[in-house]
């Protein structure tokens, strides 16, 4: 125990000098705080993404995910060839034009691409925050209190764990914003790979065989785990039918289109930066996804099934680890990797968060030409503020985020349209993308929530045709957005100027 709380520690005195250091370069401006001046590289850049795209859900979600449920989960693999596609023309579309035009957030380019400074500038910027909120971030303070728990065999509390995270991401993001951010990410983001890769030697380990032989063995014993649709929960029909394999794909477009996800592309010191990025990201993912999926599916042979946990299936690789790492001294040092995940998750939704409240509300709505200097205080205010609210959420264990949790991806992959489409397509005007935007996101909040005699409630299970609710939202959005864009007036010269007149990137 006294291992594993000094151990806790260092590993906390560590993150926050990387971040005291990081902010030895002065911050003066927005630019500087929520960006870091446009001068991130490729390796913070990459390792950015991908710790905070995983967050807690790799440690905790895609093992319980293929524990449950079985190898469907490799969809999820599939999808990270879209996500490059993403990373490797929009985001780098989208460095061009923050770099030209001095973008913080997304709103900014969605303001100047639809010439709407209100809806434009608002509606998604509420939007962004709810989503972060529900999917990156008060759920990430939940996550850590368990994760501590698990570390310690129950000897630090669950309070403890959140404060504690707490007092490492406000002293990293309050001094030295994205920068700070984006440096810890190179140890946080390491630190996932490695632990990863430990979990998976000492489950092999554990078994006595190879890999190829832990999957016949599950091919033997639970069939039903190796082929889509999988097997299932207690009560609940098989998931990974082929209609919500091609809906994944889809959805997980949106992950990068998360607020604070799209932030980096602004903070990339180039788009050659980002190019390398999407290059780099596939083997990478394709690493640090793996290995919790099939982690998930190998603890079948020591728990045949959900009914045999006694503990909560989100918990299968953190008490996994408990059972199989020989040396108990290595168990926070492994288990650390899931709280690499979730500081790293926390300091970027926390940037994102005061970004959209600091730069799209107060300083463009409430109180425009405020001094660069502060803005850059409300950007720490709002920050402080955040991590107090979430941390309250999280010791009250308020089931409502959980809820809010399922619509977090379904809401920014509707920005998919406005945000991609604005790039690509010159015709897409103002009126087509608001409506679009408006109408999906009624849907999807609609089928997610809404009564189920009304044709709603579903939540994130498939809806009509096997389809969840995002995709149907989507295809909504689309058909609304084509029509209204073909039935009124273009955009004006300015936007095909601005827009358009460059050369995409790589071109």
């Amino acid at each position: 125990m006294t291992f594993t709380i000094t151990f806790l520690i260092v590993f906390a005195i560590v993150l926050i000098a990387i971040g005291a250091y990081a902010a030895r370069i002065r911050i003066a401006t927005a630019e500087d705080y929520f960006v870091a001046g446009r001068t991130i590289g490729i390796i913070a850049t990459l390792f950015g993404l991908m710790a905070t795209q995983m967050s807690a859900f790799i440690f905790m979600g895609m093992g319980s995910q293929a524990f449950l449920m079985g190898t469907g989960s490799f969809t999820q693999l599939i999808g990270d060839f879209v996500v490059m596609f993403i990373f490797f023309h929009v985001f780098r579309r989208a460095w061009q034009l923050g770099k030209a035009h001095g973008y913080i957030t997304q709103a900014d380019l969605l303001v100047d691409r639809y010439e709407s400074p209100t809806f434009m500038r608002l509606f998604p910027s509420v939007l962004g925050i709810v989503a972060i909120i529900a999917g990156h971030f008060a759920i990430q303070f939940i996550a850590t209190g368990l994760i501590f728990n698990v570390i310690s065999r129950g000897a630090l509390p669950y309070w403890f764990g959140v404060l504690f995270t707490a007092g490492i991401v406000l002293a990293i993001v309050l001094v030295g914003g994205f920068r700070a951010t984006a440096w810890t990410d190179i140890l946080l983001g390491l630190w996932i790979v490695v632990s990863l890769l430990l979990i998976l030697v000492f489950t092999l380990n554990s078994l006595g065989m190879g890999l190829g032989a832990a999957f016949q063995t599950i091919a033997e014993k639970f069939p039903q785990m190796i082929s889509p649709p999988g097997d299932s929960p207690p009560g609940r029909p098989p998931y990974w039918t082929h209609a919500m394999i091609i809906s994944w794909l889809i959805i997980l477009m949106g992950f990068p289109l998360y607020p604070h996800m799209w932030m980096r592309s602004y903070a990339a010191r180039s788009d050659k930066t980002l190019a390398v990025t999407a290059l780099a990201w596939v083997p990478l993912t394709y690493l640090v996804c793996f290995v919790p999926i099939v982690v998930g599916i190998l603890a079948r042979l020591f728990w045949a099934g959900p009914q045999e946990l006694g503990f909560p299936p989100d918990a299968v690789i953190a008490m996994l680890v408990t059972r199989i790492v020989p040396a108990p001294w290595l168990i926070p040092i492994i288990l650390a990797g899931a709280l690499a995940a979730i500081i790293s998750t926390i300091n970027g939704s926390l940037i994102g968060i005061s970004a959209m409240v600091t730069h799209d509300i107060i300083r463009s709505k409430i109180s425009p030409g405020m001094p660069q200097e502060k803005a850059v205080w409300w950007g720490r205010l709002v920050v402080f503020a955040a991590t107090v609210v979430a941390v309250l959420i999280a010791l009250a264990r308020l089931n409502f985020i959980y809820v809010l949790f399922i619509s977090g991806t379904g809401i920014v992959t509707l920005f998919l349209v406005p945000l991609v489409g604005g790039l690509v397509w010159p015709r897409l005007n103002r009126q087509g993308a608001t409506w679009g935007l408006l109408v999906s996101e009624i849907m999807l909040l609609w089928m997610t929530y809404g009564p189920k005699s009304l044709g709603g409630g579903f939540m994130n299970n498939p809806a009509w045709l096997g389809l969840p609710p995002t995709i149907w939202a989507l295809i909504v959005e689309v058909v609304v957005t084509v029509v209204v864009t073909l039935t009124t007036e273009p955009p004006s010269k300015k936007v095909e100027e601005k827009f358009f007149s460059v050369a995409p990137a790589g071109e």
